[in-house]
């Protein structure tokens, strides 16, 4: 007895032993979301070839306050004389603030970019505006979280190396673009684009933008969160072809600036930027509105007050089977109902917009005699419809009485009683139940048959 104990006793140790080493593995694949690509910390992008930037603009400019007012730098511009480039008219900069998550895979913090306080500085020194940005490798939601804690980590050190930071009054920037996340469902973007702006609002931050190029802009970044921010697209051309709605442009990475040694990326911001004016209404230019299956109308949005760093909203459907809605505003009827739709600033202020949506208008296919005092109607069937109403009168324009109401499933019904001789005309309509509601469509075309 005293031999099996003693098995047993061992058998139990054992157990707990593998089941500790289970549980680490499981505690540490939870945090394991380094990826190679990370790892290396070195970037690659349409910008970047193994951490070294690409030309990828065809000729240089010198800036004047005439021509670029932003530009945005990191560790690849080394340490730049802000003195000489407030003194040659740059308004405002965005400046990396590092890559990848808060710490490297080691637990150290070694993906800080190396200039960025030294940045900071001289920007609070000089009085120059800016925002900042960090350069994404995030494959999931958790190291996307991670990525945030990096950025919030930063702005602490910096807050107590400088005091108060009177001259961030620009987005932070979730720079999405390395080659290494090309493989990412939208979806996937979306989800890691959620839980950085979420992790960032939990530490008070909702300054938030995002950076990418125009391609992944129109291929990959396009779930709502993204329409919900400003968009800085990067584009080197003539002119920012991209047609959704962006608040900065960067259009050249060859941007030559006194104070900068090498060429810089230079960028076009639209509208105002002023630190901490956040949405405080929003209105739409319609309250109610009434379409066709199929048909469509767009409804603006507007924000107030003018001029904050977000004015963007999200547009949802409370029954998307009845009424969608795009990131533009464009309500389209899907089935006959009622629906409404809501567009949500950053903050959560909303407005919406009743939407009734009628069936599908249908037609009179026949009309027959039958019998001798009879007249056979016959009309098309419209899908999603409670049933029909069928009309007539002895006048083409006026004094028409209903005369019979079916179901849906009915597509035709003879009238009698009627004298010969005498023209008779006809129109129908469908219509839906929704709730304790009844929606028309619009009547027929009229058509007549003499008796």
């Amino acid at each position: 007895m005293a031999g099996i104990r003693k098995r047993w006793i061992i058998y139990g140790w054992i157990a707990v032993f593998l089941f500790t080493i289970g549980f680490s593995q499981k505690e540490s694949s939870a945090f394991s979301t380094y990826s190679e690509a990370e790892k290396a910390g070195k970037e690659n992008s349409f910008r970047y070839e193994e951490g070294e930037r690409k030309k990828v603009s065809s000729t240089k400019k010198a800036v004047t306050s005439e021509n670029v007012t932003i530009i945005d730098v990191s560790h690849h511009q080394g340490k730049i004389d802000w003195l000489q480039v407030k003194d040659a008219g740059i308004e405002a900069v965005i400046i990396r603030c590092g890559y990848g998550q808060d710490t490297d895979e080691n637990g150290d913090y070694t993906q800080d970019d190396a200039y960025f306080k030294y940045n900071v500085s001289e920007c609070e020194r000089l009085g120059i505006s800016y925002g900042i940005y960090l350069y994404s490798y995030a494959k999931d939601t958790t190291a996307a979280q991670r990525e945030a804690d990096h950025v919030v980590r930063l702005i602490k050190e910096v807050r107590q190396q400088e005091g108060v930071l009177s001259f961030f009054t620009y987005p932070i920037f979730y720079d999405m673009e390395d080659r290494s996340l090309e493989s990412l469902k939208a979806s996937t973007f979306s989800a890691n684009a959620t839980a950085f702006v979420n992790r960032m609002k939990k530490s008070g931050y909702d300054n938030i933008g995002f950076y990418s190029n125009k391609d992944w802009f129109e291929k990959r970044l396009t779930g709502t969160i993204f329409s919900l921010y400003p968009k800085w697209v990067a584009q080197y051309n003539s002119q920012c072809t991209y047609e959704g709605k962006y608040r900065l442009w960067q259009y050249t990475d060859q941007a030559l600036v006194n104070g900068i040694d090498g060429a810089v990326d230079a960028n076009q911001k639209y509208g105002s930027w002023e630190a901490n004016l956040q949405v405080s209404q929003v209105t739409l230019n319609k309250k109610s509105a009434v379409i066709t299956v199929g048909s469509s109308i767009t409804v603006k949005a507007t924000i107030s007050p003018s001029g904050v760093i977000n004015p963007y909203v999200a547009w949802k459907s409370s029954s998307t089977a009845v009424a969608s809605v795009n990131s533009a505003g464009k309500i389209t009827g899907k089935k006959p109902g009622t629906a409404t739709i809501t567009a949500v600033s950053h903050n959560g202020k909303k407005a919406s917009i009743s939407i009734t949506v009628k069936p599908k208008s249908n037609r009179i296919t026949s009309l027959k005699k039958s019998g001798s005092n009879s007249i056979k109607i016959s009309w098309s069937k419209v899908s999603g419809v409670t049933g029909y109403q069928i009309y007539m009168s002895t006048k083409k324009d006026s004094g028409y009485k209903r005369i019979r109401t079916t179901s849906s499933s009915v597509s035709s019904y003879t009238k009698s009683g009627l004298k010969k001789g005498r023209r008779y005309y006809f129109k129908v309509r469908s219509y839906k139940k929704a709730g304790s509601k009844y929606i028309y469509s619009n009547y027929s075309a009229v058509k007549y048959l003499t008796r």
